[in-house]
């Protein structure tokens, strides 16, 4: 095995291979990775890090123990840190194993520049790459998932991924090599160690080698993720639309999805990374095939789906904001920007046709103090040009053909009497329109 390890590193690294941080917790794995390094006929630099998650009491300080006593004994560097997890996870709102795996990973970053290290090597094995891909396949990760735990990944490098726990625990009995045995290893309490304890001896009764099938597999999916990538940044160009004006983050045409055809596959790819789950791709894609209208959102984004087009826009914090008396001219705060209210003459403004984002109203009909607020379903205005009755600010602005977002975002500007002066950025009143004879002039201007 020892002879297998050194080809892997080869096979890893071009040259030398690099100085390393080995990620060691005491167990078989790990300690096996540090075994076969102290050993390996490659010359190379590492040095052992050891993180105690504070979630086993004295069992983990006592892996970290462990780990202390065998860097001493073989006269290897040995880093610790000690992370309250539970607290990091509350703070955080993670999962245990989501907070102690960024508490891990950052802490092997900051290992790395501060003591010059290039890479971080971890014993991921062919067991643990099996169990990942079960485990993506589960969740319907597609392709991009089915590749499994990569050998490398950044400056993150897995050199045991060729071999299997089995092999692993060989090695380590030919060598008389020490461990600690974590507890919660036999325990199904979460979805990995369910696959591990559960499922895998199923596997093994249909296919005894399904490990080392999965193994090929992975590597497949790699190359035909590679494939796939390529076909889709050559195909995204003609599915996406550049219209001026629009301040979402993706403009996808609608008519050319469908055209293209396998809708469900080009969101997927497209929208991948945005956090939208599987089943919410799915009913985009029925919503598509019906030419329903509908909206959907992830923790960080929304999707207004419409007939003509698809919209993904950055999800902005909070509601709409409350409505708030505007004494003065002045800049207020607007849905995470800004509309500002300045009283101009007349001969400042060059022409009544205003710029991006600004409107021009006759001051004297708009005396202070104003009120500023969203907009509501029963509101209406008497847009510029209407010599009588009035439209729903809702018509008024979907005749723009403006999306729900910006709908939703509109600015209404109302007298102290309660009449809509302006809908900001779009529309201004006829009672508040620019004339010949206006002393002053109100600009307001979206920021």
């Amino acid at each position: 095995m020892q002879h297998r390890f050194d080809a892997a590193l080869d096979a890893l690294f071009e040259g030398p291979v690099p100085k390393a941080v080995l990620a060691v917790s005491g167990g078989i794995d790990s300690m096996a990775l540090a075994s076969l390094c102290l050993h390996s006929n490659r010359d190379f630099d590492f040095a052992v890090a050891n993180a105690d998650f504070c979630l086993r009491g004295e069992e983990s300080a006592g892996d970290q123990a462990f780990v202390r006593q065998w860097c001493r004994e073989n006269g290897i560097r040995c880093f610790t840190a000690v992370f309250d997890t539970a607290s990091y996870a509350s703070r955080n709102r993670l999962s245990i194993e989501m907070a102690a795996r960024e508490l891990r990973y950052d802490w092997f970053e900051r290992l790395l520049e501060e003591e010059g290290y290039n890479c971080v090597m971890v014993a991921h094995n062919m067991d643990d790459n099996a169990e990942t891909m079960l485990l993506h396949l589960l969740r319907g990760t597609g392709i991009a998932g089915m590749h499994g735990i990569k050998p490398v990944n950044g400056r993150i490098v897995r050199p045991l991924l060729g071999f299997s726990r089995q092999e692993i625990a060989a090695y380590a009995e030919s060598v008389s090599l020490s461990w600690r045995e974590d507890s919660t290893n036999a325990e199904a309490f979460c979805h990995r160690n369910h696959i591990r304890n559960n499922v895998f001896p199923l596997l093994k009764q249909i296919n005894p080698s399904f490990k080392e099938s999965l193994q090929r597999s992975s590597r497949y999916f790699a190359q035909a993720e590679n494939v796939l990538s390529k076909a889709v940044q050559e195909a995204e160009g003609s599915l996406y639309l550049h219209p001026e004006g629009t301040d979402a983050e993706l403009l996808i045409d609608t008519a050319a999805l469908r055209e293209r055809g396998n809708a469900g596959f080009w969101l997927f790819h497209i929208l991948n990374g945005y956090g939208f789950t599987p089943a919410q791709i799915a009913s985009m894609e029925k919503c598509l095939e019906s030419g329903n209208h509908r909206s959907f959102a992830s923790a960080e984004w929304e999707l207004l789906l419409r007939a003509d087009s698809i919209r993904l826009y950055p999800k902005e914090d909070g509601q709409a904001p409350t409505p708030q008396s505007i004494p003065a001219p002045g800049t207020y705060p607007w849905f995470g920007g800004s509309i500002s209210l300045e009283i101009v003459q007349p001969e400042s403004i060059t022409s009544l046709i205003p710029p991006k984002n600004t409107l021009y109203l006759d001051a004297g009909t708009a005396a202070f103090p104003l009120t500023l607020r969203a907009p509501q379903d029963s509101d209406r205005i008497r847009p510029l040009g209407m010599k009588r009755g009035s439209r729903l600010v809702s018509d008024a602005l979907t005749s723009l053909k403006l999306d729900i977002r910006r709908k939703s975002r509109t600015a209404v500007l109302c007298s102290g009497e309660g009449d809509i002066l302006a809908l900001a950025p779009h529309i201004i009143s006829e009672q508040a329109k620019v004339r010949p004879d206006s002393g002053k002039i109100l600009k307001i201007t979206i920021g």
